[in-house]
């Protein structure tokens, strides 16, 4: 989900290479998803938790999303469209669990801030084949973390 114009100037940056006109993006772990907005979210409770900054192309820092690559795709009308796709170039770590409490990660946000606000972008981590929610456990002393070309984005 997308809330509002920062929302769609950072899939701009991830996915064109196009600068943005805030500050550095925060990726951050939900284990309960927001609604509508994206108000209502509860982040992972971890005592050392924290959100991790990522910095993309058209932000000043080491750029953690690889340029965007671009490909035509035929979607389920039979319409071809031209598909941007964005990827991490670096491992994102998130803070070791290290006093708990053990928890279980469902989806990701992106926030314009280390702390506090609502997200300007949303998603779960989808469905296994079976049709189960894909989620993240994180125990006590391991760490989550994104291997590279595992965080995703994509225009539609």
């Amino acid at each position: 989900m997308i809330n509002g114009t920062k929302g769609t100037g950072i899939i701009n940056a991830m996915t064109k290479g196009t600068s943005v006109s805030f500050g550095t993006p925060y990726v951050g772990l939900f284990k309960t998803m927001p609604g509508a907005g994206g108000t209502g979210g509860v982040e992972l409770d971890y005592a050392e938790y924290s959100r991790v900054a990522i910095n993309v192309e058209g932000i000043e820092g080491k750029v953690i999303m690889a340029a965007a690559a671009s490909a035509v795709i035929t979607d389920d009308d039979g319409y071809s469209k031209t598909q941007s796709s964005a990827q991490n170039q670096e491992i994102i770590y998130f803070p070791e669990n290290e006093s708990g409490p053990a928890t279980t990660a469902v989806g990701v946000g992106i926030f314009e801030s280390k702390t506090g606000g609502t997200p300007y972008l949303w998603k779960d981590f989808g469905k296994d084949e079976e049709g189960n929610a894909k989620t993240v456990d994180v125990p006590i002393n391991s760490a989550p973390m994104f291997r590279i070309g595992k965080f995703k984005v994509k225009t539609k």
